[in-house]
């Protein structure tokens, strides 16, 4: 969630997190899907703070393992939310032993998630945006994946210094269209192929030895959404145009180790400005002016595999999709 800050920067949820087993999802599939988690979810959230039909369904849920809410608030204040985690231990000491497990022959398997595409082996990068300018504080984060295969047309080049590697076209728009967006105070669109004007990323050699390769990252990146929606019937489509621009200068560094085939440092920015809004990101409507952004990524911790926001949006076959919900590969 987008903000200017987050229940957990508040000491005393933390503490009293570690009473409770906490996971985090993404919630427009879980109150849409059909699927057993999802109807689980559905069920619990019918029960809390957002209770009419439509809408999100957003928020914090303190449930026991049966499916019994305990207690549940939508709220930015530690405070708030602290109080709901106190109502859930209360209720939780107050139910019946028997309620606090589910049985064993419960079906909860889920029929699909994004999370299984995670390029194993391959690049992963967290993302963070934020407004450059101003005193809002508000930010953003995401993750950009590329797999193994990926990696090696990115970091096929000689091993001297001087030496330069264009990324192939396809790789440097997937940036440019699915992570270079405005998702600062929310949720944002991501770019059509035939919108990104330019996306011209370059790796050159700057020092090489037997065990690693170091690499700098330049570019340049240019997109320009006039309005319609490009991409077909998803759950995405907006209900009206929003024009909209990014235009960014790329640049950072990475180390390759020519040994695993892997990188174990990689780290860059991307600075530009934006103009323009969508439906859910918060920014006035009556006054898209452009704005400074910045983006930084750097390589995510192994055990991190929350999947990208517009994964379903990658035009590539290693995405696998729920194609009984009427995905497709999306141009």
């Amino acid at each position: 969630m987008a903000g200017r800050r987050s229940v957990w920067g508040d000491e005393r949820v933390r503490e009293l997190a570690q009473q409770f087993v906490c996971a985090a999802d993404e919630t427009w599939r879980l109150q849409n899907g059909k699927d057993a988690e999802c109807r689980f979810f559905q069920k619990i959230a019918s029960q809390g703070h957002y209770q009419a039909k439509g809408g999100t369904r957003q928020g914090y849920y303190a449930i026991a393992p049966n499916g019994t809410l305990l207690a549940s608030a939508n709220s930015r204040s530690g405070e708030a939310i602290l109080a709901m985690m106190k109502r859930a231990l209360v209720a939780w000491d107050a139910l019946d032993a028997t309620r606090h497990v589910l049985p064993a022959d419960t079906p909860f398997e889920p029929e699909h998630r994004w999370e299984a595409s995670y390029p194993t082996g391959g690049l992963v990068f967290m993302r963070y945006v934020r407004d450059i300018l101003g005193s809002d504080r508000r930010w953003n984060r995401d993750y950009a994946w590329f797999t193994r295969d990926e990696v090696k047309e990115l970091t096929s080049l000689p091993p001297r210094p001087g030496a330069t590697r264009d990324w192939p076209q396809r790789l440097a728009a997937r940036l440019a269209r699915f992570h270079l967006v405005d998702n600062v105070r929310g949720q944002t669109l991501p770019f059509a192929a035939g919108e990104i004007e330019r996306a011209d990323l370059r790796f050159t050699v700057v020092r090489a030895t037997d065990d690693a390769i170091d690499l700098e990252l330049t570019g340049k990146t240019h997109a320009v959404a006039k309005g319609p929606w490009l991409l077909g019937k998803t759950d995405w489509t907006p209900t009206e145009d929003f024009p909209r621009t990014m235009t960014t200068t790329i640049f950072g560094r990475a180390r390759f180790n020519r040994r695993s085939q892997r990188f174990v440092t990689f780290s860059f920015a991307a600075l530009g400005t934006r103009t323009g809004r969508t439906g859910n990101d918060g920014r006035n409507k009556e006054s898209p002016e452009p704005t400074a952004m910045g983006f930084a990524f750097s390589l995510a911790r192994g055990d991190v595999t929350l999947a990208p926001t517009f994964l379903e949006f990658y035009p590539d076959k290693w995405v696998k999709r729920p194609h009984d919900l009427g995905y497709g590969e999306h141009k």
